[in-house]
């Protein structure tokens, strides 16, 4: 009796042991020391039904380098609507240019399956971004962890009366109801804000097992005030319900010049594998840009559509973001790091929203 006592009791040992190595917060190796409101977690998704309606098609804008649906809407929808709405800032300090949604209550209804037409074949965006040959990899469960702390962004603009391009990009969360994004999927020096910003983790297949739409959106000032800032080309929203609870979100962390090269992933959803309906992912090595050292550049491989993506990195059972994907060309292509300054300022950011 008395053995098989022993014996559980080191069965139970073992047990909490491996649990407390699972939840330790101690980080090996690179030492990295994340504040509490960036780091990040993993849990499951819960379906949630939308209301929809069917894109006419599928193109590409070649002077804002993103791809778009386009629809119509109703002249009941028109009522009360100015394009010059959008095209200020609420607020707008030293630290932030805010511009809320929920000032707005925007009738725009959301896309059903956002699918190329049958009769329309790929739209090449004119910049390659492919560097070489294609090593993307699509996500086969984007639910599954580090994909979840990704989603697919839908940015609606009213350009004309009854007509509507919802451009698409990608953002990651990186606290419960907070998203890091690039700040040309927030700002256009022509149409302004959007009109709406759904946010889709999970998304694969035409299938939206999770959506949040965002009430707020903040642009880092030196973008606002010249879109050819591109080391500030990054911004941030605040989705209508906490989906990080859910899912996952990423840690943050401004990491140091002697902590580089640095093996990167980049998970989006491009314009041109599948008309951005499923995530796809590649990984390469990740340097500061030796011209301007508040941007990353790298080889790995994207195109169209993931802009706002986040550059991470593995660290132990922890994801870590380092930067936001916005922009590439024929030889390489970049984002925005996340160094000491920006760190602090998404910090800001979070406090803002959160007030």
């Amino acid at each position: 009796m008395t053995d098989i006592l022993m014996k559980k009791l080191k069965q139970l040992l073992c047990l909490v042991t491996l649990l407390l190595l699972s939840c330790s917060s101690v980080l090996a190796s690179d030492d990295l020391k994340f504040e509490d409101w960036a780091r990040g977690k993993a849990t499951v998704a819960v379906p949630k039904a939308q209301e929809t309606v069917e894109p006419l098609n599928f193109d590409f804008d070649r002077e804002r380098e993103l791809y778009y649906y386009e629809y119509l809407v109703d002249s009941e929808r028109l009522s009360g609507w100015s394009p010059d709405l959008f095209k200020k800032a609420h607020e707008e300090t030293s630290d932030h240019v805010l511009f809320s949604l929920e000032k707005l209550s925007s009738p725009l209804p959301s896309l059903q399956s956002q699918r190329r037409l049958e009769n329309q074949y790929l739209v090449d965006s004119g910049e390659e971004r492919v560097l070489g040959e294609d090593t993307r990899n699509k996500a086969q469960n984007p639910l599954d962890y580090p994909w979840n702390m990704s989603g697919k962004m839908v940015m609606h603009y009213r350009t004309a009366m009854g007509k509507v391009r919802a451009y698409i990009g990608t953002g990651i969360l990186v606290q419960e109801s907070h998203v890091l994004t690039a700040g040309h999927c927030l700002y256009d020096q022509t149409f302004g804000f959007p009109e709406v910003v759904e946010f889709m983790p999970g998304r694969r297949q035409g299938s939206t097992p999770r959506k949040a739409s965002a009430t707020q959106l903040i642009v880092h000032p030196d973008y606002y005030r010249s879109t050819r800032n591109s080391y500030a080309d990054i911004g941030m929203f605040l989705v209508d319900h906490p989906l990080g609870r859910d899912l996952a979100y990423a840690a943050l962390y401004p990491l140091p010049d002697d902590k580089y090269p640095r093996w990167g992933t980049i998970a989006g959803f491009p314009g041109d594998r599948d008309a951005g309906k499923n995530m796809y992912y590649a990984s390469n090595e990740v340097n500061i840009d030796t011209g301007d050292n508040r941007r990353l550049v790298y080889q790995i491989d994207t195109y169209g559509g993931q802009s706002g993506s986040g550059i991470t990195f593995k660290h132990q059972d922890l994801r870590v973001c380092i930067g936001i994907h916005t922009t590439g060309n024929t030889y390489e292509n970049s984002g925005v790091r996340i160094n000491g300054e920006k760190h602090k300022k998404i910090g800001s950011w979070i406090a803002k929203l959160n007030s």
